[in-house]
């Protein structure tokens, strides 16, 4: 059973991955490659006609400024891949902005918190903040989904070995049991995403509900 869930992990990463390489292909295909070819066959015309005797450099400096803007779009390509808001903020200010712009959802709240033991340089390499950052939007996309929460507090707290990151709410909970049965049915593509990224981080994932004061944690 532990194989299997391992198998079925290993499943969702490939399938992830294979997703945003055909469609980083596609992008670069259909809308880049097609009009850099041409527009870099217009720049070797236009300097054949300037080499002729032409004076003539409009063509020349419109070709320039067209090349740039697929530059332009090229990057935007990119911060697909990478999201914008972690490559200007980094990890903690980047989640900070997320669970922000989460209030007033259905007339909810939402917190962020820092811990005091959360030092300025993260003990995480910058692939492995950016594995964290997508797997905690993919935490909150989840809670507003299907929490249906009134009050949610993001807390993060750091030791010298360990990252902690708390997802606490007043709405409807989970438990690691049900995480195993959704993950196990393969009707949750979502949590084996998030399981596997947690996996390669080798950091561990618990879900619990503390009735007594009806609160969820992830």
């Amino acid at each position: 059973l532990e194989n299997q869930k391992k198998i079925e992990l290993i499943k969702a990463i490939v399938e992830t991955e294979e997703n945003q390489k055909r469609k980083i292909a596609s992008d670069l295909h259909d809308n880049i490659i097609t009009e850099l070819t041409l527009k870099a066959l217009n720049l070797k015309t236009f300097i054949a006609e300037i080499e002729e005797g032409h004076n003539d450099f409009t063509k020349i400096k419109r070709g320039v400024a067209e090349i740039a803007a697929l530059s332009d779009r090229i990057r935007e390509i990119v911060h697909g891949i990478i999201p914008r808001l972690f490559t200007s903020f980094g990890l903690i200010k980047s989640i900070e902005v997320v669970v922000n712009e989460m209030n007033n959802i259905d007339n909810s709240v939402a917190e962020f918190k820092i811990g005091s033991g959360l030092k300025n340089e993260l003990i995480l390499s910058e692939q492995q903040q950016l594995t964290l950052y997508i797997t905690c939007t993919e935490i909150l996309n989840n809670l507003i989904k299907h929490a249906h929460y009134s009050y949610l507090e993001v807390s993060i707290e750091a030791s010298d070995e360990h990252l902690l990151v708390v997802f606490a709410h007043d709405g409807t909970g989970i438990t690691n049991k049900e995480i195993g049965r959704l993950t196990l049915e393969g009707s949750g593509i979502g949590l084996k995403s998030i399981q596997s990224r947690v996996l390669s981080l080798r950091g561990k994932i618990d879900y619990s509900i503390e009735k007594e004061i009806g609160r969820a944690h992830v």
